[in-house]
């Protein structure tokens, strides 16, 4: 089976992830790509580069390209894959297309403001209103190599709002896994 996961900022993807690798699931990112591609082009590591790159990286490949390496280094190992992030329509297709569903997470902006802040990483080190403008630039575009969250989530197979606890999220994760496997 193959899971890919699309959503906004801060809504618990990655918990998702964790939750789904510890229950025996192999992880894939399009994100260590781009990572690697900001390394390599000498960009500071923050949201704006990796946006840039990733942008740059569809736009010459293809706007599935970053999710199909990751469906390729699945298909290699096989069993059971969570692929994240979905950033364009291209790459929800991608997904589709290998016969695997699209599950979104969402939460309340002020809430995933707060969690990134949490992290504590070096790239969520902003502002609320940096933050937000982030959202609104990853929340749509007409351009398919760039991102559209709002119609990778509105076209989703599954959505998981993720406004409670992490008890609240993994429950709705095992009751995704129970409707597929029927």
């Amino acid at each position: 089976m193959i899971i890919g996961l699309t959503g906004t900022l801060g809504a618990g993807k990655n918990t998702a992830v964790e939750y789904l690798v510890s229950k025996g699931w192999k992880h894939y990112s399009g994100g260590d790509i781009i990572n690697a591609e900001v390394v390599r082009r000498k960009l500071p590591m923050n949201r704006d580069s990796m946006s840039l790159v990733a942008n740059d990286l569809r736009a010459r490949h293809g706007s599935g390209y970053l999710i199909e390496k990751s469906l390729d280094q699945a298909r290699a190992v096989g069993g059971d894959a969570v692929i994240e992030s979905l950033h364009s329509i291209g790459e929800s297709n991608a997904v589709r297309a290998a016969g695997g569903l699209v599950v979104a997470v969402d939460a309340d902006i002020a809430l995933r403001f707060e969690r990134i802040r949490r992290r504590g990483s070096a790239k969520d080190n902003i502002t609320f209103e940096k933050f937000v403008a982030d959202n609104a630039r990853e929340a749509a575009s007409s351009d398919t190599a760039n991102h559209n969250l709002l119609a990778n989530i509105e076209g989703a197979d599954f959505l998981v709002t993720n406004d409670g606890t992490v008890e609240d999220l993994l429950l709705q994760i095992d009751d995704i896994l129970r409707k597929v496997k029927k």
